[in-house]
């Protein structure tokens, strides 16, 4: 060590033949790029062994090396049979820390190799290869900084997935269908349509309830499906989970950059500041797609080039990857959006 608080390295490299010296070359290292480096030549950092206790878990096992070798690196992953001897099993001809990792029932070996072997070994009934992978990979975690991220990345999005599955085994409950049915069947969605307040003004989804003695607006977004600038339909439930949707992001971005929300008293209710809103959407697009008017594809068929200020080549093919992401923005405007390059925008005084 360079000193005795760092974890910087002095190495020196040479090569000698005889008494002779060929080349010499000192480096300063870090621990962390020393790692790095045994990674890099293909060094093991941990062994695994997969015991396994009954012949029809040999096809599992196998699935498992490959999940750990595809998801946490873990490359030096072998199967063994845990019937032999514990003896044979503790074997080992190298320095590289090992773990035991026991599929199925435990058996005489196996109790046995736990009692006596100073290498850890685990029991492990999940039949989910997944859930193994990563029961094992947390243990050898305790070896590498590096795969402990990917381990914190994997549990992170189990837990993301079972949030989603936990939602949508909800909506499979009898109390949420009887729910969307009735509304469907009463015709209750939320439409606005029998509202008469005045100062109302009606977009394609969200409705307008404007004062002009108070600074804030009332948005109701209501069950009115919308697409292809048309009115689809009215999907029960469909305005209160766009409404809280909406809410949930504009309170998570609030620090980076200030935004429109008072309060939202209702599912389908937003109390917003009064703003002069700047009409232009912004589309981020990497391929040649889309079926509406304002899609680059149906552009392109209709013999446009130039798309929102971008040249596009002859020859492109539906579904295509473009040479690279491009920003096309459209109009938001009352009757129909239309796309508009950034030239234009100025142009028209949008801004």
């Amino acid at each position: 060590p360079v000193s005795s608080t760092s974890t910087q390295y002095s190495v020196h490299f040479s090569l000698k033949v005889g008494k002779e010296t060929w080349k010499r070359r000192d480096y300063k290292v870090t621990e962390n790029s020393l790692q790095g480096g045994r990674q890099k030549m293909g060094e093991v950092i941990i062994q695994v062994h997969l015991l396994v206790s009954v012949d029809t878990l040999v096809p599992y096992a196998s699935t498992v090396c490959q999940k750990l070798a595809e998801r946490f690196g873990l490359n030096d992953v072998v199967v063994r049979s845990a019937k032999v001897p514990s003896d044979r099993l503790a074997l080992s001809s190298s320095d590289t820390p090992l773990l035991y990792a026991v599929l199925g029932p435990p058996t005489s070996a196996t109790s046995m190799l736990e009692a006596e072997s100073c290498v850890p070994i685990i029991s492990l009934n999940s039949i989910d290869p997944e859930e193994t992978a990563l029961s094992i990979a947390k243990c050898c975690s305790l070896a590498s900084a590096s795969l402990r991220r990917k381990v914190e990345s994997a549990v992170a999005a189990r837990q993301q997935a079972r949030l989603v599955q936990d939602a949508q085994w909800k909506t499979e409950a009898h109390k949420y269908k009887s729910l969307i049915t009735g509304c469907f069947d009463e015709k209750k969605q939320i439409t606005g349509d029998s509202i008469t307040v005045k100062g109302r003004t009606r977009g394609k989804v969200r409705d307008r309830y404007d004062s002009s003695s108070s600074s804030t607006v009332a948005l109701v977004t209501t069950d009115r499906q919308s697409g292809f600038d048309r009115s689809l339909a009215q999907v029960p439930f469909k305005g209160a989970v766009l409404n809280l949707t909406s809410a949930f992001w504009f309170e998570k971005t609030a620090h980076i950059i200030p935004n429109h929300i008072k309060s939202v008293p209702h599912p389908y209710v937003t109390i917003a500041k009064k703003c002069k809103p700047f009409p232009i959407e912004f589309v981020v697009r990497s391929y040649m797609t889309g079926s509406t008017s304002t899609s680059i594809w149906k552009n392109y068929q209709d013999g446009v080039r130039n798309y929102c200020g971008h040249d596009l080549p002859e020859g492109m093919k539906k579904n295509q990857k473009l040479e690279k992401n491009i920003l096309t923005p459209t109009t938001k405007e009352e009757d129909h959006d239309r796309p508009i390059s950034v030239v234009e925008i100025v142009a028209e005084k949008w801004m």
